[in-house]
C-alpha cells in the first residue's frame, strides 16, 4: 500500500515515499509532504487481491514544524462505566450509549471514543479545557500542552498487557489512568495491570466510594471484597 497526494483537486496524483509492506502486526508509518495549500490524500492498496488492510489512527500535522508529542503516552480508561449516572470521568466524548442505572433501567450517557477530537495538534499553551468535552478534559489538555499524548480506552474494550493483537494493549502506553470505575475488572485484567506496573508502567487510580455498582458489586473494581489489593505506582516518581 502507499500514500498518494494531489494539490489540484484530484486531477493528478503524486506518491509520497515508497510502498509499505503490511504484516499481521500494526506498525507506524510516517510520510512527510512539503506542500502548501489544499491537499487531497489517498491511500492505495497495491497488492493482496481481496485481502483487507487494517488502517488505524491517522494523524495529520501542518508543516509549521509541529509533530507527534515527544513526552509520555497516557491512556484514560472509559471501559468501566465511568460515565454512569451523573459521572462523566472522560477526557472527550462525542458519542452516546445506554448505561445501566443504580436503581434499575438505563439512561443515555455520553460515550468516549479512543482519540479525542478535535485533534491534539490544535492545542496551544492557551487552549481552554472546553476544547474537548469531558469532566476531566482539563487534565488531558494540560498533558498535551506539556508534550504528552492522550487516548481513551473506550467502552467495550478489554485491558490487556503483552497482547500484540490489541492495538490498545497497555504495553503501548506509559501511564494508565482510571477514575471512579463502576464495573469490576476481571481477574485477567487485574493481572494485566499488575504486570504493566511491574514492568515500569505508571498507574493512577481514583476512587470515591464503595457503594453498589450498576452490576450490584463493589464500585472499586480494582480492589474488590476479596481483599486482593493492587500496588500502585506514581506515574511521575515511580514510587509504590
Amino acid at each position: 500500500m502507499g500514500l498518494w497526494y494531489s494539490v489540484n483537486s484530484g486531477s493528478t496524483w503524486t506518491q509520497s515515499g515508497s510502498n509499505v509492506s503490511t504484516t499481521t502486526t500494526l506498525q507506524t508509518q510516517t510520510f512527510t509532504l512539503n506542500v502548501t495549500g489544499t491537499v487531497r490524500l489517498e491511500i492505495r492498496k497495491a497488492t493482496g487481491a481481496a485481502n483487507r488492510i487494517n488502517i488505524d489512527d491517522i494523524t495529520i500535522n501542518d508543516n509549521s514544524g509541529g509533530g507527534a508529542p515527544t513526552g509520555k503516552k497516557f491512556l484514560f480508561d472509559a471501559s468501566k462505566l465511568e460515565n454512569a449516572g451523573s459521572a462523566d470521568w472522560q477526557i472527550d466524548a462525542d458519542g452516546t450509549e445506554s448505561v445501566a442505572m443504580y436503581t434499575g433501567g438505563t439512561t443515555v450517557e455520553t460515550k468516549a471514543q479512543r482519540t479525542p477530537t478535535p485533534s491534539y495538534t490544535g492545542i496551544t499553551s492557551t487552549t481552554p479545557e472546553t476544547y474537548w468535552k469531558g469532566a476531566i478534559s482539563a487534565w488531558a489538555v494540560n498533558l498535551v500542552q506539556r508534550g504528552n499524548l492522550v487516548e481513551t480506552l473506550p467502552s467495550g474494550s478489554i485491558v490487556t498487557y503483552g497482547n500484540t493483537s490489541n492495538v490498545q494493549d497497555l504495553s503501548n502506553y506509559d501511564v494508565y489512568i482510571v477514575v471512579e470505575p463502576n464495573r469490576l475488572f476481571t481477574a485477567a485484567e487485574k493481572t494485566a495491570i499488575m504486570n504493566f506496573v511491574s514492568n515500569g508502567g505508571g498507574l493512577m487510580m481514583i476512587a470515591d466510594h464503595t457503594a453498589a455498582t450498576t452490576a450490584g458489586t463493589d464500585a472499586n473494581g480494582y480492589n474488590p471484597q476479596t481483599g486482593t489489593a493492587m500496588g500502585m505506582t506514581h506515574p511521575a516518581s515511580g514510587t509504590t
